[in-house]
């Protein structure tokens, strides 16, 4: 995870264990922390032979069970520090929980590619400086009432080009029930655009059928294209469901979906029929 979350902001690999995507300013050519550590879990002082989290490389099991396999090196520490402060999203006010629009999507060595938009909550997020890429909400008469400029997260580790982007924006200070149309632009592609597919704010019909395996929900997903699924008590995400026929792993006798039309979301509670 710390791994994974490491590509997330900013870093290439380090160079100990064979992988692609190198980080070629590396300063320690064995791809190990090259400084001491420090574990505050256990109070250990840890050497530099350990080798660097970013990398391919662990330390044998049966070495030390009681020392890390691998660590963090002060250069890969600095990495993220100034990633997150310079590249991270930036919170919109303050940074308590609240309803958020998400505008999320990708960017691909095919083209560009918007998500369904929708609301939820949790803590705000915009990009901290801008880039080559665009976001735009516009209302039903073509008046702008969003705008934003960034640069998407490469995925590392990936067969492909591509790389990522999600938003979170305060529902309190962006006219959500005014959008019409969010386009995506940029990298020399053609935009691409979501829209409202129905207007007004009519709940989705959503139907639920107990099965072996959880439930199976379906839906017209020509009106709402995607369904964001939680357990109803843990408000853990089970899915994005799509095409307007899923089936959720799930043992929960309720679930909160949210119904995305494109660019605008509704809400339902749904109790499961047996």
């Amino acid at each position: 995870l710390a791994h994974e979350l490491g590509h997330n902001w900013g870093r290439r690999h380090s160079p100990c264990g064979g992988p692609t995507f190198l980080d070629s300013r590396f300063p320690y050519p064995g791809g190990n922390i090259g400084v001491f550590g420090f574990d505050t879990w256990t109070n250990r002082i840890l050497t530099p032979d350990l080798p660097d989290v970013m990398s391919y490389c662990w330390l044998p099991l049966a070495y030390n069970p009681s020392v890390p396999r691998r660590w963090t090196s002060d250069y890969t520490y600095q990495g993220v520090l100034e990633y997150l402060t310079t590249n991270g999203d930036i919170p919109v006010g303050d940074m308590r929980r609240q309803e958020c629009m998400i505008v999320w999507g990708r960017v691909t060595a095919k083209g560009l590619l918007l998500e369904p938009s929708f609301v939820t909550t949790t803590v705000p997020g915009i990009p901290r400086k801008g880039g080559r890429f665009s976001v735009r909400a516009l209302d039903a008469d073509g008046n702008q009432v969003l705008s934003l400029s960034f640069d998407p997260i490469a995925i590392a580790d990936a067969s492909v080009d591509e790389s990522h982007f999600a938003f979170a924006i305060p529902v309190e200070r962006f006219p959500v029930s005014r959008v019409a149309l969010i386009e995506l632009a940029g990298g020399g592609f053609a935009p691409a655009i979501e829209t409202a597919r129905i207007q007004g704010e009519a709940l989705p019909l959503v139907t639920s059928t107990s099965v072996q395996t959880g439930v199976r929900l379906r839906w017209d997903a020509r009106d709402s294209p995607l369904l964001v699924v939680r357990d109803r008590v843990t408000q853990q995400i089970l899915a994005f469901a799509r095409s307007g026929d899923a089936i959720i792993r799930t043992s929960s006798p309720a679930l909160d979906v949210t119904a995305s039309n494109g660019v605008r979301s509704r809400s339902v509670n749904l109790q499961i029929s047996q």
